[in-house]
């Protein structure tokens, strides 16, 4: 089970789509079976790769009941992290943007690409919502973010104050020529982060 998700997650990760629900289900059937489990336990890891591809794949059901087992699948010291930052991408997801700005408030960030990930979500809410002072606000101190991470590479930074930068712009288009061009550009730019959901708001 091990070696094939993680030649699922490689191939995902190099644009392999027909990957992602192949993965889902090698996650389930592991979980249930009970081969993922060590000492108890679901990886931190797995558990939010599961609840990622569950929400591309619009498995809202079996994402919840996955969130509502979290407290026993994961490992106690995981969970002050994993729980609410989970139910924050999962409550965006169902379009329940406060409960997911709640949830965000909740989280213990012990790694710096959740804490990431949690300031790109806050990004797609605003957007949402059509906050756009809270946007601007919101994208500039991450860009500082990003910018004073000594820890982050070169290439991590580049993509990441990329997608900020192109949220910028995706919310400034207003023409039918604006946008296509965007969607060129964008469509274009390799290895960019949320670029399924900057393609999403050009529509």
């Amino acid at each position: 089970y091990s070696i094939s998700i993680n030649y699922c997650i490689k191939r995902l990760n190099t644009g392999g789509e027909p990957y992602i629900r192949e993965a889902f289900e090698l996650y389930g059937a592991g979980l249930e079976q009970g081969v993922l489990l060590k000492d108890g336990y679901l990886s931190h890891i797995a558990f939010k790769n599961m609840v990622s591809l569950g929400i591309h794949l619009k498995r809202f059901e079996t994402v919840r009941d996955l969130l509502d087992r979290g407290s026993i699948l994961l490992h106690p010291k995981y969970q002050p992290a994993y729980l609410p930052y989970n139910e924050a991408q999962y409550s965006f997801a169902i379009q329940e943007y406060d409960r997911a700005i709640d949830c965000l408030h909740q989280v213990v960030y012990d790694d710096l690409f959740m804490e990431i990930g949690a300031r790109l979500l806050l990004a797609k809410i605003y957007t949402a919502q059509s906050h756009d002072q809270l946007l601007e606000s919101h994208l500039h101190s991450f860009t500082q973010f990003i910018r004073r991470k000594a820890s982050l590479s070169a290439g991590h930074k580049a993509r990441f104050l990329a997608t900020i930068r192109f949220t910028q712009k995706v919310t400034q288009a207003y023409t039918k020529a604006q946008k296509q061009g965007l969607r060129e550009t964008i469509e274009a730019t390799a290895a960019l982060p949320e670029k399924r959901w900057l393609l999403e708001q050009l529509d």
